[in-house]
């Protein structure tokens, strides 16, 4: 798991009652809450998802940048480099709330 992954892992998990989540120890395992026992895998893939759509929505903004400054040449290629990263962000904003739904289904 990435160094970005983990800082969102523990701000989120500490944003949750621990009654749903266990807390990760503060210089603990990755993966592990305070007392040693490994997270459920669904703990993982929900902040993995959600570290993917971030830097998914990251890529968009780029693109857009470079497609609004670019020469009117190149227009057309970096229109369509712009969408395919709307499209790709999508996929991944998809995937997370498929993870966080599977993830807090039962909270509710």
């Amino acid at each position: 798991m990435t160094t970005v992954a983990r800082a969102w892992k523990i701000s989120l998990v500490s944003s949750r009652p621990s009654s749903q989540l266990h807390l990760p120890a503060e210089q603990g395992t990755p993966g592990h809450d305070a007392n040693g026992r490994a997270l459920p895998p669904a703990i993982d893939r929900f902040y993995e998802s959600y570290v993917s759509w971030r830097e998914a929505s990251a890529q968009v903004w780029r693109a857009y940048e470079r497609w609004v400054g670019c020469p009117s040449s190149e227009r057309r290629l970096a229109h369509a480099a712009y969408a395919a990263s709307l499209d790709r962000e999508e996929i991944a904003a998809c995937l997370h709330a498929l993870c966080s739904d599977r993830l807090f289904a039962g909270a509710r």
